[in-house]
């Protein structure tokens, strides 16, 4: 196991307030001791805490000593996926650290802090088990926030059985299954975002509709597919092939000349940064691109792509999940958030930290709606969800909507972003169930 790493994020805070035996004293924010022997369980141990952030009240509470609420949070923070994990983690601690300098949550007579403890489940099945046990046995929480798709699903393996919330960002509609009740989806899956996309293709580009549909094996793009092709086909877009290359690819030419055969209007790219600056840069290599349009619905990681592709290779691709966080269609709060973030950070966050941000306000939404922090009694309560978000585009509204039997998808107002003179521009405001706007 790595060497436990501690983070105080909140130390610019102010003091907490703390009670011991029965006395009310104030203290520097330190990090809470850390376990130092995780819970037995049949898969690989998670790697170590890599932050538990104690909560800093904001303003004098009124209703007495605060009582805390931990909130669960995991991602992958090194190695696959660490981009996404950062963004994640991050903006669970930014919501949590305003949440208490707001000062807290009151409800029912009593008023609470938040605090986060953050695992870094890495991205598999076992070791998102582990940090599920660590979560919910050792830890105690009622509420877990992550992002991933195979490391949330063993996560819920933990979850559900103890009846304890899941708010995820993951493509995968199994996760959100009927029968898995206490787990939502805080973004959207590829249904949510080919609907979106195509209405922007279908403005843009009426009289094309042949889509040819590549992406790398795995059960993340695969399910993806399953929900978004057959979609794609009942609103008028005739499929011309589909593929799923072998994840250890390094020559995508082969691919990219079977794909020029087929003609396609549009080649739909289900993929991460790192396959995906190859694919353009033998797209327009050999002659596919631009004359065919390439859309990236996973698109994030794009300066990743384009170090590898190159500026020509990548002129005029879509892409979703980033964008210019300070151009047109984004709130002047967005804005503001962005640039709170990287001033903070050092680099740009990411649409998870938009997601993830929002989806804790979310979560006390609930709390209030319900007068309750029983996770038996706000897992019927956020289905109804429908509020304001604090951090993405113009107007946008956050609620869910039925994916497979039960209102667990979250659905919200997204960029469509394309590659444009050497940078990222924003094209369109869209929505899975409205017209876009491009002004």
């Amino acid at each position: 196991m790595k060497k436990t790493r501690l983070y105080l994020v909140l130390a610019t805070v102010l003091s907490v307030v703390i009670l011991i035996t029965g006395a009310v004293c104030t203290a520097t924010p330190t990090s809470t001791p850390i376990p130092t022997q995780a819970p037995a369980t049949t898969g690989p141990t998670p790697t170590p805490v890599v932050l538990i952030a104690t909560p800093t009240p904001g303003a004098a509470p009124t209703m007495g000593v605060p009582e805390i609420l931990k909130i669960g949070n995991y991602g992958m923070i090194a190695g696959v996926g660490a981009a996404y994990g950062r963004a994640f983690t991050h903006s669970v601690e930014l919501a949590v650290e305003d949440l208490n300098l707001s000062g807290g949550l009151l409800l029912g007579g009593k008023r609470y802090m938040f605090q986060v403890i953050t695992l870094d489940s890495g991205y598999a099945v076992d070791t998102g088990r582990a940090t599920g046990e660590r979560l919910v046995n050792t830890e105690k929480v009622k509420y877990v926030f992550g992002v991933g798709t195979a490391n949330s699903l063993g996560v819920q393996e933990v979850t559900e059985k103890n009846k304890v919330l899941l708010l995820t960002e993951t493509w995968s509609n199994p996760v959100i299954a009927k029968d898995k009740v206490y787990t939502f989806r805080n973004m959207m899956g590829g249904d949510g975002q080919e609907a979106s996309i195509y209405s922007v293709m279908k403005a843009l580009y009426p009289t094309k509709n042949k889509v040819y549909y590549q992406s790398t094996d795995s059960i993340t793009w695969r399910q993806g597919y399953e929900v978004s092709i057959p979609q794609n086909e009942k609103n008028g877009y005739q499929t011309v092939g589909i593929d799923f290359a072998d994840p250890a690819i390094t020559d995508w030419y082969p691919v990219v000349t079977k794909i020029k055969v087929a003609k396609p209007d549009f080649v739909d790219l289900f993929m991460s940064a790192v396959y995906a600056g190859p694919f353009f840069k033998a797209a327009h290599e050999l002659g596919l691109h631009p004359g065919t349009q390439l859309i990236w619905p996973v698109g994030d990681g794009v300066q990743a792509a384009l170090s590898v592709a190159g500026k020509e290779a990548a002129e005029g691709i879509y892409f979703t999940q980033e964008w210019d966080w300070y151009g047109k269609f984004m709130s002047d709060t967005g804005k503001a958030y962005a640039k709170r973030y990287k001033d903070r950070f050092g680099e740009e966050t990411t649409i998870h930290g938009f997601l993830a941000y929002d989806m804790v306000f979310g979560l006390v939404e609930a709390m209030k709606k319900s007068n309750s922090l029983d996770p038996t009694v706000l897992k019927d309560v956020i289905p109804d969800l429908k509020w304001a978000s604090p951090s993405m585009g113009k107007d946008s509204v956050l609620e869910f909507v039925d994916v497979g039997g039960r209102k667990a998808g979250m659905v919200y107002n997204q960029v469509l972003g394309q590659y444009k003179d050497g940078k990222v521009v924003n094209v369109a405001l869209m929505h899975p169930t409205k017209p876009p706007v491009f002004n």
